[in-house]
C-alpha cells in the first residue's frame, strides 16, 4: 500500500504515529491480535486504507483503489 495524498496534514500525522493506531486499535479488539500469512495474502489487491478526521474522531475504511483515488483527488492529493 502506498499513501495517495502525502501532503495532507492527517496523512503526514498518521505516518508518525502509525503504531499508536494500531495499538488503540488491538487495544479496542481486546488487547490481543494475530494476523496471519494467509490474512496478508488474502486482502484484495488494490485495496486501501482511508484516514478521515471528523468531528466524533479518527474514521479508518478499507475501501477499493478507485474510492481510494477519488477520495485522494476530493481531498487535493491527486489530480482531478
Amino acid at each position: 500500500m502506498s499513501e495517495l495524498n502525502q501532503n495532507h496534514p492527517v496523512t503526514q500525522a498518521m505516518r508518525d504515529q502509525w503504531f499508536k493506531l494500531a495499538a488503540i486499535m488491538v487495544a479496542k479488539a481486546g488487547g490481543h491480535a494475530v494476523i496471519t500469512a494467509e490474512d496478508i495474502a488474502s486482502f484484495p489487491p488494490g485495496a486501501a486504507i482511508t484516514i478521515r478526521e471528523l468531528a466524533d474522531g479518527i474514521h479508518l475504511r478499507v475501501v477499493d483503489a478507485d474510492t481510494a483515488a477519488t477520495m485522494a483527488r476530493f481531498e487535493g492529493g491527486l489530480p482531478i
